[in-house]
């Protein structure tokens, strides 16, 4: 969640910034097209800005085409995914902003020059997590994800015996059909929701050519009101899998790929909460370790001794921390298999954080 969180804020903050003339560059790298043909054509953009008349716009832009360079010789190839890169000069400050950590695709390459950063090329990169989508009715259920917007189903199931329809059929038996029926649902959401079913066949059925499934960071649940509601309460759900239920049961119209577009967006403001509740957690951790004088440090010079030791498990930074130091911070936790959250300035902790120098982290063990 937190790289993810990481990224979106990043994103956000580079779209609003703004200049009075045309000295931002933004340059969006594919995965299909190697360094040294990027490099290729940054060199001609530069030897372009060096023929141009001196005055602060092009100086600007000259300034921001060097730094676009020295960020690509970091590299020794393209990054799985590609990367973009957003420089230029504003209020008289150099800014620089690197994303190569994308969960999609740069589309194509792009080079332009404007007073505003184009973020487009990463407009499908940020997410919020893996969240796992459940809609259930009588005799039928759909099973589906979200990473923020929309949906993407699963699997759907319906039962094959007339009892688990409301009408039909003596009342024991509906009810009795409506349990078995439950019970197949809550066995394919472990499947597909925890990865921890050996059922072959079931696995197959329920994630169609996806044998490996990560384990979902929340679930929410819809239908209709009763039904919905009934199979929660009932705890049909593997208990891991109850746990990670977000809120109660959400009123949707069918049990269908449009019931988990439905679903999904109606969850947004949970989603949002879930994702701010997670940060705020990690605030906590951060400082109870902190006050008991155990696995946890505050400012730069600590945070970064504990990198070195490589003994870090979550990074966090306040909002206000530029992003051209969350980037090195981001790359050696997660390099050791930690990660960094960015703390939003209207979080409960933000101020604390804030005074200790806007960066701390949680450590797997005390360091000396």
């Amino acid at each position: 969640m937190s790289t993810s969180e990481t990224r979106r804020d990043l994103l956000e903050t580079v779209s609003n910034v703004e200049a009075d003339e045309q000295r931002l560059l933004s340059v969006a790298v594919p995965p299909e097209l190697s360094l040294e043909a990027a490099r290729e054509r940054i060199e001609e953009a530069h030897t372009d800005a060096e023929q141009l008349e001196r005055d602060e716009t092009t100086e600007g832009t000259r300034a921001a085409l060097e730094t676009v360079r020295r960020v690509l010789n970091d590299y020794d190839e393209t990054p799985a995914n590609g990367l973009a890169v957003y420089a230029g000069v504003v209020g008289g400050d150099e800014v620089v902003y690197t994303f190569d950590d994308l969960a999609e695709p740069v589309p194509e390459f792009a080079f332009e020059r404007d007073s505003e950063f184009d973020t487009d090329p990463l407009a499908v990169s940020p997410d919020t997590g893996r969240y796992g989508l459940l809609v259930v009715e009588h005799g039928k259920a759909a099973l589906g994800t979200t990473a923020g917007e929309g949906a993407e189903t699963v699997a759907t199931l319906q039962s094959d015996t007339a009892a688990d329809t409301p009408t039909s059929g003596e009342l024991g038996d509906r009810e009795q059909g409506q349990r078995e029926f439950f019970e197949d649902v809550a066995r394919r959401a472990g499947v597909a929701f925890l990865d921890e079913d050996p059922d072959d066949d079931a696995r197959e059925d329920a994630t169609p050519g996806e044998p490996d499934i990560d384990p979902v960071e929340g679930l929410f649940v819809g239908g209709s009101s009763v039904t919905a509601t009934e199979f929660l309460e009932q705890g049909y759900l593997d208990h891991r899998l109850q746990q990670r239920v977000l809120g109660d049961a959400v009123s949707v119209g069918e049990a269908s790929a449009d019931g988990l577009e439905q679903l999904a967006a109606k969850v947004q403001d949970r989603l949002e909460a879930a994702e701010r509740a997670a940060i705020e957690e990690h605030l906590g951790d951060l400082f109870a370790e902190l006050d008991a004088g155990e696995a946890a440090v505050v400012g730069r010079e600590d945070t970064e001794e504990a990198l070195e030791y490589e003994a870090v498990e979550t990074v966090l930074a306040t909002e206000s921390v530029p992003a051209e130091r969350l980037r090195p911070l981001e790359q050696r936790a997660v390099e050791q298999g930690g990660d960094l959250v960015v703390v939003p300035a209207d979080a409960d902790g933000y101020d604390r954080l804030e005074d200790e120098g806007g960066v701390g982290a949680i450590l797997r063990y005390p360091i000396e």
